[in-house]
């Protein structure tokens, strides 16, 4: 995870940001697939500013703002760390090396289960983070977080 600012955070957390992120994880692995240089690094490049890209959500209004600022709470511990969590992340973290070669490789079945299994235990993880969100958002941990 990248160390953020508060204004970068609070940018990273607009749905826009959010969901154009979700959007680009497929186009990532098929650059890997195409072995095109150029796709990859413009894929990687978006990743990396798109959590500058777009404004500051005014509100906290959908779910997506909800996942972001749980995870900022999450990767700051600011309060007890969610086990559940830390374990969805290395069940994805032990899964990215098995999607990168089966998409290298040309192995389709085996992409696309690694890849909706990754995909599933992500979306595990976002739904954690609007937990963490909603059970610290009444305490002072969080009034930071969105101005």
């Amino acid at each position: 995870m990248f160390i953020f600012s508060d204004d970068t955070w609070e940018k990273h957390s607009s749905a826009w940001s959010g969901w154009t992120r979700v959007a680009a994880t497929p186009f990532l692995w098929y650059a890997l697939w195409l072995r095109n240089p150029y796709y990859l690094a413009a894929v990687i490049i978006f990743l990396v500013i798109n959590p500058r890209l777009f404004s500051a959500p005014k509100k906290i209004t959908n779910w997506i703002i909800k996942v972001v600022i749980g995870e900022k709470i999450y990767t700051a511990n600011l309060i007890k760390k969610d086990y559940i969590s830390t374990a969805l992340c290395f069940g994805m973290f032990l899964l990215f090396p098995l999607v990168i070669y089966a998409v290298w490789n040309h192995l389709f079945q085996l992409a696309i289960l690694t890849f909706g299994l990754k995909m599933s235990l992500k979306f595990w993880y976002l739904d954690r983070m609007v937990f963490l969100y909603e059970e610290s958002k009444g305490d002072a941990v969080c009034k930071h977080c969105i101005k």
